[in-house]
């Protein structure tokens, strides 16, 4: 029996008008002969997909160019984009002292956002009440249909069963059943992620990671995170606990972590080690330019290591000195070749995925890791938020969540 044994005709159906809208949704410009050669379906199929896709108001036909080269067969291919009036995607980012709720579609364009700063929580009910106002105060602005939110938190969290387990220094938040939660207020489908599986799932659906099958995405912010796309596809574990890269171990007899690990990555690579350095070693460096080492930010050491500041550079490479031996353990596991750092700077540079990459090199055979490449996400830091529009695209491209109708 052949591969598609079992799959009704409405399935397949359903399968090609899913590929045909992820196509459309994250690759800008294609028209119906483009989709219809990068599928492999017949032009048939991709016309009457998109014939429906566009009764159901969920796609429309760009505006033709000036000056665009007509071909010979005297027809223009017309470019295809999702409808403005297409249903959106509520995200929800949840970071220690960093609450971020956003208005997005499934091309991952942000179209509106609301942030809280609020340092200490109280507990679950502050959190919800952020959440539930950041919400309340896109929808008040944004008068449009909802197709679902997204919800990227930090760790531990069980991505199945939609619960917070209990993320360290959390300010007691446990078990926190915030799927459910989410729903219940705003009767729409919820799902939930790690931070750092939402960055990478990001960078494969709309980012630098786009046609790259096997990859790992290391965010750095206030702790490091990571995410992995293994064969095209985002690795989330068992119960979507995957990817915490800053609580592997890189001393087994280091001291003991908040999370209940001993001699985690970021136990030795944070901002307060990298802060003590730079204090140490100020005295050596009369020319630098950090004039506040107990204030410095690790955006402005990337920004100074890259404008050639000695100290910054430094403190920079005692601080990749860390994180790539935690990196190196997951390359040797997995034999990939290409690494996704994400952070935010902004000075053009690249000391940070240098130092990285000098590291690793000199720690293992040249043959071993001979295609190795470091690339920086052009999402400045700010993949893992994109990334909660990314889990509902991923779902409605998997065909676990439908269009509501829009007629």
């Amino acid at each position: 029996m052949g591969n598609n044994a079992g799959i009704s005709i409405k399935g397949l159906k359903q399968k090609n008008q899913s590929l045909i809208l992820k196509l459309i949704a994250t690759r800008a410009g294609l028209s119906r002969i483009d989709l219809a050669k990068i599928s492999n379906l017949t032009k048939m199929t991709v016309s009457n997909i998109i014939a429906d896709l566009m009764e159901q108001g969920i796609v429309v036909e760009e505006e033709s160019p000036s000056g665009r080269m007509q071909p010979s067969n005297g027809r223009i291919p017309t470019p295809l984009k999702l409808s403005p009036q297409a249903p959106k995607i509520i995200g929800i980012l949840i970071k220690r002292g960093l609450y971020q709720v956003i208005l997005g579609d499934l091309s991952g364009n942000v179209l509106d956002k609301f942030v809280d700063k609020t340092q200490r929580l109280t507990g679950a009910e502050q959190l919800l009440h952020i959440i539930f106002t950041g919400i309340d105060t896109l929808k008040a602005r944004n008068h449009c249909p909802l197709l679902a939110i997204g919800i990227a938190s930090i760790g531990p969290l069980d991505a199945k069963n939609g619960i917070l387990l209990d993320p360290p220094n959390f300010w007691g938040i446990q078990n926190l059943p915030i799927v459910q939660e989410v729903t219940n207020y705003t009767h729409l489908p919820a799902f939930l992620i790690n931070d750092g599986n939402a960055g990478a799932l990001s960078e494969k659906m709309y980012g630098i990671g786009k046609d790259i099958p096997n990859f790992l995405y290391v965010h750095l912010k206030y702790g490091i995170g990571s995410g992995l796309v293994l064969h095209e596809e985002l690795y989330n574990g068992n119960s979507g606990q995957s990817g915490e890269l800053g609580h592997s171990t890189i001393n087994f007899v280091g001291p003991q972590c908040p999370c209940g690990n001993v001699g985690c990555l970021e136990m030795y690579a944070n901002i307060s080690n990298v802060r003590n350095y730079i204090q140490q070693q100020t005295p050596l460096y009369p020319n630098t330019r950090i004039t506040n080492p107990l204030d410095v930010s690790l955006v402005n050491i990337i920004d100074l290591a890259n404008q050639n500041d000695l100290l910054a550079v430094s403190a920079l490479n005692e601080y990749c000195n860390y994180l790539s031996h935690a990196i190196l353990n997951v390359l040797n596991i997995l034999d990939i070749s290409y690494l996704i750092m994400d952070y935010e700077s902004n000075i053009p540079g690249s000391v940070l995925e240098e130092l990285i990459l000098r590291k690793i090199q000199t720690r293992i055979s040249p043959k071993r890791f001979s295609t190795l490449q470091i690339l920086r996400s052009q999402s400045h830091g700010q993949a893992p938020l994109i990334g909660t529009l990314a889990l509902v695209a991923d779902n409605v491209f998997h065909e676990n969540l439908d269009f509501p109708p829009l007629h």
